[in-house]
């Protein structure tokens, strides 16, 4: 059920089209020296208004093997203050099955004095 209502809100959100919509990309890449392990994830991100919808796909490389796909999450978020947004997600695993549901409560943290400009 929380699969179904996370990607319908989600695609929901992604066919909206308006002129204060906001689609971008993201992602990061890492590595981890002990478990020499290369991690990266690459995102897609659609803000409408107050809110957010997201798919993410993480992929991993170790020693023994190449590049796998890990996982992906689908969510949707809502902005409840400027520096606030409530969150629920939906982790898929590597065969895109059901995995995990997540909800969460994101802060973006800032300060005139960490500004580069």
């Amino acid at each position: 059920m929380n699969k179904i209502f996370t990607t319908a809100a989600a695609l929901t959100l992604l066919t909206a089209t308006t002129a204060s919509a906001d689609f971008y990309f993201d992602g990061y890449a890492e590595y981890a020296f002990e478990a020499e392990q290369f991690e990266t994830n690459l995102g897609i991100n659609y803000e409408y208004s107050d809110f957010v919808a997201f798919a993410d796909a993480n992929l991993i490389d170790t020693p023994d093997t190449d590049f796998t796909f890990d996982n992906a999450e689908l969510g949707v978020g809502y902005n409840v203050t400027p520096n606030a947004t409530v969150y629920g997600k939906v982790i898929l695993d590597d065969n895109l099955e059901y995995d995990e549901g997540v909800v969460g409560l994101a802060f973006l943290f800032w300060s005139s004095v960490l500004s580069m400009t």
